[in-house]
């Protein structure tokens, strides 16, 4: 077997061993955060697409319509904006978490079920 060579005469990158520095098992950078408590949400609004709760300098937004996999209709996008103002307004909060309930997906998208002619309908069946 010919073994390519470079220009400078040395083996080619893909016919070189190399020998690593790393041993044992690889560790997880998150390890040591897993023994600590969750933190004590507290809910705050009333609100009917999502959940905002409040822990530790942490505001989560939560997309809460598993059912339709998180799809956003007009109340959800409402609801959003007034959470996050409430969230940007309270100085105890540092960092915003934007989630979805559920295990199939984040959000999938606008609901398109409400969708008319002219955009997303509202409860009051006016498109926005």
């Amino acid at each position: 077997m010919v073994v390519p060579e470079r220009i400078d005469g040395s083996p080619a990158a893909a016919d070189m061993q190399v020998e690593t520095v790393i041993t044992g098992p690889p560790t997880d950078p998150v390890d040591r955060f897993r023994a600590l408590p969750l933190p004590a949400w507290e809910r705050r609004g009333d609100y009917q697409d999502i959940r905002f709760d409040v822990a530790e300098g942490m505001a989560k937004l939560t997309i809460a319509r598993p059912e339709v996999r998180n799809a956003f209709r007009p109340q959800t996008l409402f609801e959003l904006t007034d959470a996050f103002t409430a969230a940007r307004d309270d100085p105890t909060v540092g960092v915003v978490i934007l989630t979805g309930q559920g295990p199939d997906a984040f959000c999938s998208g606008g609901d398109q079920k409400i969708r008319g002619d002219d955009g997303y309908l509202g409860d009051d069946d006016v498109a926005r």
